[in-house]
């Protein structure tokens, strides 16, 4: 019996297992790993955004603080600003005044000499002592 004969002899539903071999269904690997990299690629994307999220959502609360910071230091040196011109116009205010009692003050002083002069040299007589209280 050849090959052929065997075939019909057996039974009609039933193929030799070469034949199921070859027809069997082979898996795509590549493809059941490609798919596995894929899964792997998203999962560690997804964490990924996640932690670029977080840090995005706590700079920005960051930088609201360091605005808030900076305006009130923009607050304080206007108000020092101001304070410092404050004190320098009462500094020249008293300087003003000063100079213009030391002037005042040397012109009594050259008075009180031309009147010792005018009184020849004389001193004036000195004020009368209080009584003493009893």
């Amino acid at each position: 019996m050849d090959a052929g004969e065997r075939e019909s002899t057996k039974e009609p539903g039933k193929r030799p297992r070469e034949a199921m071999d070859d027809e069997r269904p082979r898996r795509p690997w590549l493809l059941i790993i490609a798919s596995l990299l894929l899964a792997v690629i998203a999962a560690w994307t997804g964490v990924q955004w996640k932690q670029a999220r977080d840090q995005e959502v706590k700079l920005r609360a960051e930088m609201k603080q360091v605005y808030l910071e900076a305006e009130q230091l923009r607050a304080q040196a206007a108000q020092s600003q101001q304070r410092v011109s404050l004190l320098e116009k009462q500094v020249m205010a008293l300087s003003a005044e000063r100079e213009a009692t030391t002037k005042r003050l040397e012109e009594l002083e050259a008075e009180l000499s031309a009147a010792k002069a005018r009184l020849g040299g004389k001193k004036p007589p000195a004020p009368a002592k209080p009584a003493p209280k009893r």
